[in-house]
Formats: C-alpha cells, sequence, structure tokens
C-alpha cells in the first residue's frame, strides 16, 4: 500500500527525500503537493489492450467483471485484421476495407495479466477469423486525479 502524503501550499514535493514522487504540481495555484512514496515490493503496472467483435463487448465486460477486473475503457474502432476486410460477392463486388471493433483497455498489476487475458479469450474466442487480439505492454504510472494515489492504488476500485 502506498502512503499518501500532503505537504503544504508552495512547497516543492521533490525536496522532500529521495524516495518522494511528486504529482507534478509545483505549488504555485495554493492547492498543496502531494508526496508519494512507493511501497517496497509493489507490482509494476501493465496495459491490456483488446480488439474485440462490437457484439462481445458486454460479454467480455461480464467476464472481467467475474475474474476482478472491474474496471476498464471502451472505444468504438475501425481497424482490420490479416483478412484486410471484407468483400461480398456479387456485380460490381462491394469490399469493406475497416471493420468496427471494439478497442478495451485495462491497466493491471502485473500479478493479474493473465487472469485478464484468460477472462478475454473466455468471452471473444468462436475458432472464427476476427475473433481479436490481446497486447500486454508495461504502463510506467497511472495517477488518481481526484488523491493523488499513484500505481496499483491509483487503479484499485
Amino acid at each position: 500500500m502506498k502512503h499518501v502524503e500532503e505537504a503544504k501550499p508552495g512547497k516543492d514535493a521533490r525536496d522532500s527525500g529521495p524516495d518522494a514522487g511528486t504529482s507534478g504540481r509545483n505549488g504555485s495555484d495554493g492547492l498543496p503537493e502531494v508526496v508519494v512514496r512507493q511501497a517496497p515490493g509493489e507490482q509494476p503496472l501493465k496495459e491490456v489492450i483488446a480488439i474485440v467483435r462490437p457484439r462481445m463487448a458486454t460479454a467480455t465486460k461480464v467476464e472481467l467483471q467475474k475474474a476482478g477486473i472491474p474496471t476498464l475503457t471502451a472505444m468504438r474502432v475501425v481497424g482490420r485484421g490479416r483478412q484486410g476486410g471484407l468483400a461480398y460477392p456479387g456485380p460490381g463486388t462491394a469490399r469493406v476495407h475497416y471493420l468496427p471493433k471494439c478497442l478495451l483497455m485495462l491497466a493491471v498489476p502485473e500479478g493479474d495479466v493473465e487472469r485478464a487475458i484468460a477472462a478475454i479469450v473466455r468471452a471473444n474466442r468462436t475458432g472464427e477469423i476476427g475473433d481479436g487480439k490481446i497486447f500486454v505492454a508495461p504502463l510506467g504510472d497511472a495517477r488518481r486525479i481526484r488523491t493523488g494515489e499513484r500505481s496499483a492504488e491509483a487503479i484499485r476500485c
């Protein structure tokens, strides 16, 4: 768990010690600085990005909730995979180059990545082309704007 302290208005939190972080504010607005000290042994964060069929977004949300990962961001996007879009046969053969997809973004502690991936796969695997993709990337930091919490504390519900 992180230790969060509020410093005096105008005080530069970087001067609070070698292990202190800062909210990035300089205190010039009269609001207190937020000083954050990392807890020893804390897991690094990962960003899990999934691109799935739009009709599967709700099922994915439900599976993630069951897996104990209730927070996510969803966006409607268009894109194409290996098949390069779709072609509809007939006179003049219509071709759709980009297909509607749903992009899901999750920030999770490293220890929850496999559980998140398993939930996404359970909800989306049909064995057909277009089931989607999952990407995992390191996430340098996360901050809760309201409280100044960082890292795992910031993404905890």
